[in-house]
């Protein structure tokens, strides 16, 4: 373990100590946890299907998170239903009173992740992006906050909200400036 180049060998606090097995951590991590209840019951997850909330949802599920996955009936959701995610199907998103019953009808639900949105390359109206991108986002933190059990509530934006920089890097006070119908109404929402 005294070689630096050794990747079985960790250094801390100036001494070289051996890496546990991935059992071992496994094992230490179940130990560490043991006892303390979950904090989060349930984890909603909308936009699951896509790009990052595909990663989210996989993360999530193999660090012991219990899942559930608002998708539309159109969605390819092979992937979700091999990593063990809950779907909950909702194709009438536009109307707030049906998010409230879905999440009546799952009371576990805790937390919610919300990263759906519209993002296509087909030449949209700007009513339609704000239909998806600014309403539904609406209704979801309207029927969410009626509910008034939920832990967190997690909206994901977008870096086009800023637009062209002006200095690279941004920063909290950078002006945004979104120049796309897709990158307004995100920011709007």
């Amino acid at each position: 373990c005294r070689l630096a180049g050794n990747s079985r060998c960790r250094r801390k606090n100036n001494r070289w100590y051996p890496r546990p097995t991935r059992r071992a951590a496994k094992r230490n991590f179940q130990r560490r946890s043991a006892g303390f209840p979950r904090k989060f019951v349930g984890i909603l997850i909308s936009g699951a299907t896509g790009f990052v909330g595909s990663y989210l949802a996989q993360a999530l599920i193999q660090s012991g998170e219990r899942v559930c996955a608002l998708v539309r009936t159109s969605s390819d959701v092979s992937a979700l239903q091999e990593s063990g995610a809950q779907l909950i199907y909702n194709d009438h998103a536009e109307d707030a009173d049906s998010f409230e019953a879905m999440l009546n009808a799952h009371p576990d639900i805790r937390m919610i992740y919300h990263l759906a949105s519209v993002l296509t390359l087909a030449r949209l109206k700007y009513e339609d992006y704000q239909k998806i991108n600014v309403e539904i986002t609406r209704n979801l933190l309207e029927a969410s906050r009626r509910l008034q059990r939920l832990q967190a509530f997690v909206y994901c934006s977008s870096v086009g909200v800023i637009g062209p920089l002006p200095e690279i890097p941004a920063n909290e006070q950078t002006r945004c400036a979104p120049v796309s119908y897709y990158a307004k109404t995100k920011y709007e929402a």
